[in-house]
């Protein structure tokens, strides 16, 4: 006999877990996450997950390897505790970057490994939000939902008066599919930036972009780390004779990314989500959180396990 079903917040997620349960009904549970003196990593649920349908909240960010365990450990509970079923939501992806093998380099497949390892946590489904590329869907063996801040950066932007003459901006091509589902359902023109990865961290920009003088640009990528490549952007349109810049980003991994991005690349706004926690003050005065809470919400409910109960 089936109950009600339960999410299963990890650390980092307890706040983002209740903004979810506020929105969906779903009851939140406990679960206990700590660290031996060898380091090793441990998790005891608290409540009774026998017949539940378990879903566990878990954004893999720092400290991004024992984020990962724990989510693990999590899904062996579950299902040792009889659950009926386990998904995993996931906020954020770790190693999603590294989706590429470079020509005659003996270097991992990480976001391969990373989909492989998930999909034998023994879960149902995985459900995550913005993973780096879209090719990252096809490394998993696990039936996968993707989510998307999208729609809620579209109606943001719309909600701030922006006019036809304004333009949405991708830092490179492999973001250009991303940037132009916001800049034609917002209907703003797509301008495509020329970025390259010197080293983690260092990013350069070739060529200079065309038509931006006296635009108000949006600048639309998927993760802020060092904040390098935002700031980079930023600058370069503003030297451009861009009027302003306004940057768009679903994972903010670092706290003081935004801040660079403003003080650093001049933009006057930063707008993220809250798939990975940071105190808001952390984030400075520049940067704005949109909740993924109801998209992650309403992701719940449509699952089969909560058809009528959440």
């Amino acid at each position: 006999m089936h109950r009600m079903p339960i999410l299963l917040p990890g650390t980092g997620t307890i706040g983002l877990a209740r903004r979810i349960s506020r929105l969906c009904g779903i009851r939140v549970g406990l679960m206990e996450c700590g660290c031996y003196a060898d380091g090793e990593r441990y998790v005891e649920i608290a409540d009774d997950v026998r017949n539940d349908d378990v879903f566990l909240l878990h954004a893999l960010s720092h400290p991004v390897n024992d984020s990962i365990i724990e989510l693990i450990l999590a899904s062996d509970a579950s299902l040792r505790g009889l659950a009926s079923s386990v998904t995993l939501v996931i906020p954020y992806m770790a190693y999603g970057r590294q989706d590429k093998h470079a020509h005659g380099a003996r270097l991992p497949l990480s976001a391969r490994c990373m989909a492989s390892l998930l999909s034998r946590a023994g879960a149902r489904c995985i459900v995550a939000m913005d993973l780096h590329s879209s090719q990252m869907h096809g490394f998993f063996d696990t039936p996968t939902q993707l989510l998307s801040m999208r729609h809620a950066f579209v109606e943001d932007l719309l909600s701030h008066g922006r006019q036809p003459s304004d333009a949405v901006v991708s830092p490179d091509a492999g973001g250009a599919a991303r940037a132009l589902h916001i800049a034609r359902a917002a209907k703003l023109r797509l301008v495509v930036m020329d970025k390259r990865r010197l080293a983690a961290g260092a990013v350069e920009l070739h060529g200079t972009p065309a038509g931006v003088d006296g635009l108000r640009c949006v600048v639309v990528d998927d993760i802020a780390d060092s904040g390098n490549t935002l700031s980079e952007v930023s600058r370069s349109l503003l030297c451009q004779g861009a009027a302003s810049v306004t940057a768009y980003v679903t994972h903010t991994v670092s706290s003081c990314a935004p801040r660079r991005v403003a003080t650093r690349g001049g933009a006057e706004e930063v707008v993220t989500s809250d798939t990975i926690s940071h105190e808001p003050h952390a984030l400075g005065p520049s940067t704005r959180i949109l909740s993924s809470a109801g998209i992650i919400a309403r992701a719940i409910a449509m699952r089969p396990a909560c058809q009528g109960q959440c």
